[in-house]
């Protein structure tokens, strides 16, 4: 028999050797395998016995001892019982809760001064100083030249803000002085306090309302720019509120931007909040007729709300009719 040439001798033995390897190899995940299976058993059988333990104990202790410790455990599974219907109870109510003090009007959030208004408002020197009518404006003033313009108002649900830009041909000098004149020249309109010709506190008769709108205005010249602040106030204790009277309050600005010569962009932000009377917000109702408009049978008390905005809109139109059309073209409307 001749031998076989080295190389060929070579690889059967590597295949040999292979061979046995891979034997070894299914030997042992083999072993393992049971290993694990057996590790499994006995880890369930265990994990009965945690649970059949404690009924075998039972059943050595004493006839009395048993039943104590069987009330026992009927009492703690009827107090899971009730803690989880409590629960489920609990989380009705919240619902229902809710529901229910929707269906009735509330009380609104009475809006806080700062700590500088507070502080101001507290003292009665510095009311019947010009110190407060100087800085109302001022605030109004930073307050316009940081705010985005179209930015929603915070609280938005319990105020009524508004919008409105334009451009006019007409120098902003002379739009603005158009503007601060109808303010003050209006036939209803009485001045309080003239701090200077460009910061004025007055009231206005608003007859369709039977109240007064107490005003602090400010005109402040900038560069290519003039911002007209308006902060109305409710309170004051020189003119109190009568007993079915209420007032508005709130703040706006108005900038007007020189765009290019003789033509002037005019951009209008207020924000009235919720009408008051001598001591709280009123309610929907209580608005409905301070605007003059009684709810329907069956119609949604909503509807005082889009009423109330439509107002507010209304007069806002009539002042620009007024103010701007009959001295200035106006160029676009947004």
């Amino acid at each position: 028999m001749n031998a076989l040439p080295y190389e060929d001798r070579r690889r059967e033995g590597a295949r040999m050797r292979k061979q046995e390897q891979r034997e070894r190899e299914r030997l042992e995940k083999e072993r393992l395998l049971k290993l694990i299976s057996k590790m499994e058993k006995k880890i369930d059988t265990l994990l009965a016995s945690r649970y059949v333990a404690p009924m075998v104990l039972l059943n050595r202790l004493p006839h009395e001892v048993k039943a104590a410790v069987v009330q026992n455990r009927e009492l703690t599974r009827h107090g899971n019982r009730l803690s989880s219907r409590l629960e489920e109870l609990a989380k009705v109510i919240s619902i229902l809760s809710m529901w229910v003090f929707l269906q009735a009007p509330h009380e609104g959030l009475k809006p806080k001064p700062t700590m500088m208004e507070s502080t101001l408002l507290g003292n009665e020197e510095c009311r019947n100083t010009p110190v407060l009518a100087v800085w109302r404006p001022n605030r109004r003033r930073f307050d316009c030249l940081d705010a985005p313009w179209r930015r929603p108002y915070r609280n938005k649900d319990r105020s009524c803000p508004r919008h409105s830009q334009f451009t006019v041909f007409g120098n902003y000098s002379d739009v603005a002085q158009a503007c601060w004149d109808t303010l003050l020249q209006e036939l209803s309109s009485t001045v309080i306090d003239k701090i200077h010709d460009d910061l004025v506190y007055f009231y206005i008769e608003y007859g369709p309302m039977k109240t007064k709108l107490l005003r602090l205005a400010g005109m402040f010249r900038l560069k290519n720019r003039i911002v007209i602040t308006q902060t109305t106030i409710a309170y004051d204790e020189r003119y109190p509120m009568k007993e079915q009277e209420s007032r508005l309050h709130g703040f706006g600005w108005t900038i007007l931007d020189e765009i290019g010569e003789g033509i002037t962009l005019w951009r209008q932000s207020n924000l009235f909040y919720t009408p008051v009377n001598q001591s709280r917000p009123l309610v929907l109702e209580e608005i409905g007729d301070f605007v003059h408009y009684q709810l329907q049978e069956g119609e949604p008390r909503e509807t005082v709300i889009i009423k109330y905005h439509t107002m507010v809109e209304n007069g806002y139109i009539l002042q620009r009719d007024r103010l701007i059309k009959p001295k200035f073209p106006l160029l676009c409307e947004l």
